[in-house]
């Protein structure tokens, strides 16, 4: 029988030490969120329900920045459940579900359907008009008189990069940048984004220096053959298309190296 008793004290420390973080469990019919929440220590003030939260070399701090590529998630005030920590200051931040998002019109008026990314306003959202790292996408639409004005609407996280499929190209010089200020992307995203920068350049390089070497040799031919002046300009121009189809390549190789 003592055996027995041993063995559930021995349980029981276990949960209590496995559990350092307590689960809290609310009613999901009776939130306005779902999805788990992790309790995280925010170094801002004045921190509420929407705000969007992204890491810094500080720590997790309020997004002030469009297209933040360390975008984490957005602070709830009743997440369906949550991850409780002891540490102070600490904030319930979910990273995937349905969450209440501050939004303005800093960008544009936000529709039904349109990626969210975070904006020069710390903590608030705006309407996503190029490709680049997003928050979420609207579920409702939102509209105000002026961009001041701050709104809350609900959308579906998905934190990660997104394609406007408005655009007619990706932005690969800012696809660059985002490397450069993003030190706690995950290796795979980086070599990416690496990658997708190199072959625009190395694409330019190609054809500069293609096209380069053949307007030199045929500005010699013209000079050694004035006759045959309408077939070398004929094929300087071919050669010139030509350069721009190894650009035109370079370019469609980092643009699918990013979206898929």
């Amino acid at each position: 029988m003592w055996r027995f008793f041993a063995f559930l004290l021995v349980v029981l420390f276990l949960i209590l030490s496995i559990f350092r973080y307590t689960v809290s469990v609310v009613n999901a019919q009776s939130s306005n969120t779902s999805g788990i929440a992790v309790y995280i220590q925010i170094l801002d003030k004045n921190v509420v329900e929407g705000d969007i939260i992204t890491l810094s070399k500080r720590g997790y701090v309020l997004s002030n920045a469009p297209y933040d590529p360390n975008l984490f998630g957005v602070v709830v005030s009743d997440p369906a459940v949550a991850f409780e920590s002891e540490q102070p200051n600490s904030w319930p931040v979910v990273s995937q579900g349905k969450v209440f998002l501050r939004v303005s019109t800093i960008n544009g008026n936000i529709k039904k359907g349109d990626l969210l990314t975070s904006s020069t306003i710390s903590g608030v959202g705006e309407k996503a008009t190029e490709s680049g790292f997003i928050i979420a996408t609207a579920l409702e639409d939102y509209s105000a008189a002026t961009s001041k004005k701050i709104g809350k609407i609900l959308v579906v996280l998905s934190v990660g990069h997104g394609t406007v499929s408005s655009e007619a190209r990706n932005n690969l010089f800012r696809s660059f940048e985002f490397v450069l200020k993003a030190p706690y992307m995950s290796p795979l995203s980086v070599l990416r984004y690496v990658f997708a920068a190199i072959m625009v350049i190395v694409s330019f390089l190609i054809a500069v220096g293609y096209f380069g070497k053949i307007s030199s040799l045929g500005i010699e031919a013209l000079g050694r053959n004035p006759l045959a002046g309408r077939i070398i300009v004929f094929s300087i121009i071919l050669h010139v298309f030509l350069a721009f189809i190894i650009i035109a390549v370079g370019i469609g190789v980092a643009y699918l190296t990013l979206v898929m």
